[in-house]
């Protein structure tokens, strides 16, 4: 990611910046503005398989909602949007906040995962599930192409490792419920 504001802003005044031209995905972290490029044909593809399955799950047993790509505000200070590939948000939480329709809601999802790309550091990849966790958020999940392997962080606790042969459960995903199964197999079956 590459800071191109030296202004401090709010997510209100985030929300009303122009998208950027060269169509490159834009956070709001610490108050600055950072950019992206939009992720890569294999980025979208595992995002969305994930996406499918969580959704399939959440919608059988009426949990929630499931999020791609959307912005949330993270931080009472209101200077932290970041837009999880996937994100979860419980029935439970949904009813404790106001949906803004203009803006982004003040809102830690139950869920949020990460799909790597080639172009994420180590280290903004840990600031990025610091903020998740600090924020309420109660599991991350980092999925790691190259090494086909998934993080799942919660808070308190050390990261769990998971690699092909393990799946995930309703308990690595927050959810009420159990039943919950995907192999992570499935998440790197080849394109």
């Amino acid at each position: 990611m590459v800071q191109v504001a030296e202004r401090v802003m709010t997510d209100d005044e985030f929300f009303r910046l122009p998208p950027d031209p060269d169509g490159m995905r834009m956070e709001l972290v610490c108050g600055r503005v950072v950019l992206a490029p939009p992720p890569v044909f294999e980025h979208g593809h595992r995002s969305s398989g994930i996406a499918y399955f969580i959704e399939d799950f959440v919608r059988q047993h009426e949990l929630g909602v499931v999020t791609t790509g959307s912005g949330f505000s993270y931080t009472p200070d209101r200077r932290n949007v970041r837009a999880p590939d996937v994100a979860f948000i419980s029935h439970e939480r949904l009813g404790a906040v106001t949906i803004r329709e203009e803006g982004y809601t003040l809102l830690a999802p139950d869920l949020c995962v990460e799909v790597l790309s080639p172009g994420n550091t180590p280290r903004a990849v840990d600031e990025k599930v610091a903020l998740y966790l600090s924020s309420g958020v109660r599991r991350v999940w980092v999925v790691e192409p190259k090494p086909r392997t998934v993080t799942v962080h919660r808070p308190g606790t050390l990261p769990e490792l998971l690699r092909i042969g393990d799946r995930l459960t309703s308990e690595h995903a927050a959810f009420a419920v159990e039943g919950f199964a995907l192999p992570l197999a499935v998440i790197f079956a080849a394109l």
